[in-house]
């Protein structure tokens, strides 16, 4: 069989598993950063909001790719994933709106007053806890029930490719600018020399003078003391 008639295997799809693991990195961090904020550190909070448009953005293309791309091509191909496809298209959407309410919440945070930043700060981090909650369900829903099993069971590495070539051309180069470091921000070093091997020389050099200086500089609020 050749090599494009194959179907994926858990490790084609490590692209997939290195986005969910950058969600659920960023979505842990911004449960134990926004607890422990101080109204002396308002600063940082302002910069917390800025790099969480950010995060927020790559988890909506993210869905999106999925709900327009993935899933119909799953229940194409086996039309017994439809309910799977329902479902996650309703946990899309329901992410969405706790991320839009983290994210009004965290620049609700950032204009705040002293006496009542604390107040502000609980209300933000309770709605980062049930954000970290759902997110945690839908991924363990794609990674362990449905998507991702799916995928193994009857995409093709020709599909998978499309899909890939699909997503390269929706995602803009400012986006990329950030979603590459992003990503190989918590690969392994064997996940980074093999994402080496396939992504452009040219896009890599990018990377390593510019696009991973700035990744650093945007999201260190968010690693600070």
């Amino acid at each position: 069989m050749a090599t494009a008639d194959r179907l994926v295997q858990r490790s084609d799809l490590d692209m997939v598993y290195l986005i969910h693991r950058a969600i659920r990195v960023e979505v842990n961090a911004f449960n134990e950063v926004v607890p422990a904020l101080t109204f002396s550190g308002q600063e940082r909070v302002k910069r917390l909001v800025d790099w969480y448009d950010f995060v927020q953005r790559a988890v909506e293309l993210h869905h999106k790719g999925e709900d327009a791309v993935i899933c119909p091509m799953l229940t194409a191909k086996r039309p017994e994933f439809a309910e799977d496809q329902a479902r996650l298209a309703e946990q899309h959407r329901q992410l969405t709106t706790f991320m839009r309410e983290a994210g009004g919440a965290l620049e609700e945070l950032a204009q705040a007053t002293d006496a009542e930043f604390t107040q502000k700060r609980d209300e933000t981090a309770a709605k980062f806890h049930t954000l970290k909650e759902y997110m945690d369900g839908h991924l363990g829903d794609e990674e362990d029930k449905s998507l991702l099993p799916c995928a193994m069971l009857c995409m093709t590495i020709k599909e998978m490719k499309k899909v890939e070539r699909q997503g390269a051309k929706e995602t803009s180069f400012s986006d990329l600018a950030l979603l590459l470091p992003w990503v190989l921000s918590v690969a392994t070093e064997e996940e980074k020399k093999s994402m080496g091997d396939v992504i452009p020389w040219f896009i890599m050099l990018v990377y390593r003078w510019f696009w991973k200086r700035k990744f650093e500089r945007l999201s260190s609020p968010l690693k600070a003391a």
